[in-house]
């Protein structure tokens, strides 16, 4: 995932970003989503930089919530 951020970490430098998706007319419940990883990339352009983090996503029935937000977001296009 690429975010966007004023304040860059280093390159390598262990991150943990949480995501939460809230509830749309297709996926009835709000969905959260944990990332821990490190940081692979780094960019800035004038006053917009970030970093890209390579990672893994955690947590109890993670996966099924990924298919189903997946899913809704699929079917609004």
């Amino acid at each position: 995932m690429f975010v966007l951020t004023a304040q860059r970490p280093s390159i390598g430098t262990q991150v943990e970003i949480e995501v939460v998706v809230p509830a749309f007319d297709l996926v009835p419940r709000e969905h959260r989503f944990r990332c821990t990883g490190r940081v692979t990339r780094v960019e800035a352009c004038l006053q917009l930089g970030g970093f890209a983090v390579t990672g893994r996503i955690e947590g109890d029935g993670m996966q099924d919530d990924i298919e189903t937000l997946a899913a809704g977001l699929m079917t609004k296009q």
